[in-house]
């Protein structure tokens, strides 16, 4: 998954990617035009139970804790500025559909499933192909220059040229990774027969279906009833 793996198979793991972005959209600018702090506690109410019920109980779980203290921070900077308590709920409210909306989309969405489903709508190949080595290396990346970091801390470092041993004892290093990652993406590419034009190697082809279907007309009900109460 894009985050992290959900605790089993559920059935939003196959539903398509642009249909989740679609929903999630859909949850973001309800929980924009809503006032009501009821209707909002209904409406998160509504989608948390249709996460537990697909399977991605857990992830909510753990997402909401994440999401959780920052709804707290906004809540509590609305009433330091005298907003009113309607206005500071809704405003609560509103961070923990991030929460939501993050389960439904990252937590059961693979690298390769995104990208399939952005090619499925005519997407540019050099765009997924961006957003695939992105998805796929970037946590690489990071976790490459929190060793070299690491490392460097273990090593007693001179007081002096400080520029100088910095450049050396960490970029040097990183940059060296990098092009060991370019070289693996490269042989990557050139060993599944990866090209920029045409028909390209696919393990699943991503296609609409009665559960995409399904999914888009339960989220455009629920955000259209909570919009209009």
């Amino acid at each position: 998954m894009l985050l992290s793996q959900s605790e089993s198979d559920t059935w939003l793991d196959g539903v398509h990617p642009v249909v989740k972005i679609a929903a999630a959209v859909m949850m973001l600018l309800a929980a924009l035009l809503v006032m009501d702090p009821v209707a909002m506690s209904l409406y998160i109410l509504a989608l948390g139970s249709l996460l537990v019920l697909s399977g991605c109980g857990l992830a909510l779980l753990r997402t909401s804790f994440i999401v959780l203290p920052l709804a707290l921070l906004v809540m509590a900077s609305n009433l330091w500025m005298g907003t009113d308590l309607d206005r500071t709920l809704v405003s609560g409210l509103r961070m923990m559909t991030i929460a939501v909306s993050i389960t439904m989309f990252a937590f059961t969405t693979t690298p390769a499933q995104l990208v399939s489903g952005l090619e499925s709508m005519r997407a540019p190949r050099r765009l997924t192909l961006a957003i695939m080595v992105m998805l796929r290396f970037l946590p690489v990346f990071i976790r490459d220059m929190d060793r070299v970091r690491q490392s460097n801390g273990l090593r007693a470092r001179p007081r002096r040229h400080r520029l100088r041993v910095a450049y050396r004892s960490f970029m040097m290093p990183v940059v060296s990774r990098v092009y060991n990652l370019s070289d693996s993406i490269t042989l990557g590419l050139h060993t599944r027969g990866f090209r920029l034009q045409g028909e390209r190697t696919m393990v699943n082809s991503m296609a609409f279906s009665r559960a995409d279907a399904l999914l888009l007309i339960v989220f455009t009900m629920l955000s259209t009833a909570v919009v209009l109460a």
